[in-house]
């Protein structure tokens, strides 16, 4: 058979007395807060051989060493950097010039704070026509800075309003009732601890009647873009059909107006053509004018017991020939 070997410890004695110093007395941890704590402690009654030179103080977090630090001979020392509502363990050693001695170890657990994140997977269902149903689960266990004492459900009608009702709870779920029909709510929670409240988790949508689901509002926003960008495409294709019918009007005026009269413009065409070829020749541009003088007369002639004022009728004509002697 195997014999249990006992655990053995060497105590070193020089003429009857201890080499190390025992361990210090009377650690205390005071001033504790959320974040930060105290400690302080008696010098050891037996420092054994010779005076007492410094400590050696280690600092435990769910048994995970987050501190371990030697200081000069003190009495007491600050913690800072702590976590919110979590339990540590502390121990101190005592060293003089032949090393540190036994440590003596005491806990503690640091105050509350508001929690710093919101509670998790929130979900929002219609019970009813008149009612729905919020489920949710606690913030992260390292944002939750202390224990949850309630939950608060805050119920908007528009996004990131104020909330018209607030229901406080300690369970994880709240049906809410007499709500309007067909009707859109906005939904947020938040976690508290008896120091104070948290933040709101992430505002749901759903109406009262369950005919849209929870991401409605990303669909509306889509459906809006859409709209508007049908919009402006059809804008820009009037635009374009308008100038495109303006520009066909104007070509059709214009191949009209070509095609009136072809007669009278080759006529002055070739008048104006044998004008620069003969510019000497006044009796055959005299006699142009006169035929066409005569043309005019006989169209433009009274008819009985009218008065014979045909001075306008050839006023182009004399225009254009006076002009033309002039130079």
């Amino acid at each position: 058979m195997t014999q249990k070997k006992k655990a053995s410890y060497m105590r070193i004695e020089i003429c009857g007395a201890t080499l190390l110093p025992v361990k210090p007395s009377n650690l205390m941890v005071t001033n504790i807060k959320s974040r930060s704590a105290e400690i302080s402690w008696l010098d050891s009654e037996n420092t054994g051989d010779r005076n007492l030179t410094g400590v050696w103080i280690k600092l435990k977090k769910e048994n995970s060493l987050i501190l371990n630090t030697t200081k000069d001979k003190v009495n007491k020392y600050k913690l800072d950097k702590l976590t919110p509502y979590t339990a540590y363990k502390i121990s101190v050693a005592a060293r003089n010039k032949h090393g540190f001695g036994e440590e003596t170890i005491t806990s503690f657990t640091t105050s509350e704070e508001a929690p710093e994140g919101p509670p998790l997977n929130v979900k929002v269902t219609a019970e009813r026509l008149s009612s729905l149903s919020v489920t949710w689960e606690p913030p992260k266990k390292d944002k939750r800075n202390g224990m949850i004492v309630n939950y608060t459900v805050c119920i908007s009608h528009e996004e990131c309003k104020p909330c018209f009702e607030k229901h406080t709870t300690k369970e994880k779920m709240l049906i809410i009732n007499n709500l309007n029909v067909s009707t859109k709510y906005y939904v947020r929670v938040l976690a508290s601890t008896k120091v104070g409240f948290g933040n709101y988790s992430e505002i749901k949508g759903k109406f009262t009647n369950g005919s849209r689901d929870e991401n409605d509002d990303g669909l509306e926003k889509y459906l809006a873009g859409v709209i508007v960008l049908a919009l402006t495409l059809l804008a820009i294709l009037l635009i374009i059909s308008f100038v495109i019918i303006a520009y066909l009007i104007y070509q059709n005026r214009r191949l009209k107006s070509s095609k009136a009269n072809p007669e009278n413009k080759n006529k002055d065409r070739n008048i104006s053509e044998e004008i620069d070829e003969n510019p000497d020749n006044d009796d055959a541009n005299y006699e142009d004018v006169e035929n066409e003088e005569s043309t005019y007369t006989a169209l433009k002639r009274p008819g009985p017991g009218e008065e014979e004022i045909d001075s306008h009728l050839y006023a182009h004509l004399n225009e254009v020939h006076t002009n033309y002697v002039n130079q």
